[in-house]
């Protein structure tokens, strides 16, 4: 069978989309209270956490751009080793949001290794950052009917 060069350059763009997929996965099996979510306190008994980061997340390593967390999750938590995903509520559109936190990594001392997507903010968008044993991946998704963006971060360490 002969394959399209249009099959060959929507790989790169569907690794964003996957990356949400495996994340909304990863925090519906991680819970186990029936109020999991609701205060910090709960990141000891589940895996999602609402309104703070998850316990061990590497904030002096790892800035964030200020936003409303909507979801918070530990790896360990989600029956994986290591890692992180936090999805937050921001102001702005999905290029900007994007570039906000892409310049707060690269300002930290990450690398840039990948960016896909962007469409002055009218689809999704992402980036992948490295630094020393931290891997960063961001995904913006701009939200309909308003002025923010959900932007996650999949953050892992080797």
């Amino acid at each position: 069978m002969r394959r399209t060069p249009a099959a060959v350059s929507l790989t790169p763009l569907l690794a964003p989309l996957v990356a949400l997929v495996l994340t909304l996965a990863l925090t519906a099996c991680g819970g186990g209270d029936d109020d999991a979510g609701t205060t910090p306190d709960s990141a000891a008994s589940s895996g999602a956490v609402t309104g703070a980061l998850p316990e061990g997340f590497p904030v002096d390593d790892v800035p964030l751009v200020e936003g409303r967390i909507s979801q918070a999750t530990a790896g360990e938590e989600a029956g994986e080793d290591e890692g992180f995903v936090v999805i937050l509520q921001v102001d702005g559109t999905g290029d900007a949001v994007l570039a906000e936190a892409v310049g707060l990594l690269t300002d930290a001392g990450f690398t840039v290794t990948q960016s896909v997507g962007g469409d002055a903010g009218s689809g999704f968008a992402g980036s992948s950052l490295t630094k020393d044993s931290f891997t960063v991946t961001i995904t913006t998704f701009p939200n309909t009917g308003d002025e923010q963006t959900t932007l996650q971060y999949l953050v892992s360490e080797s």
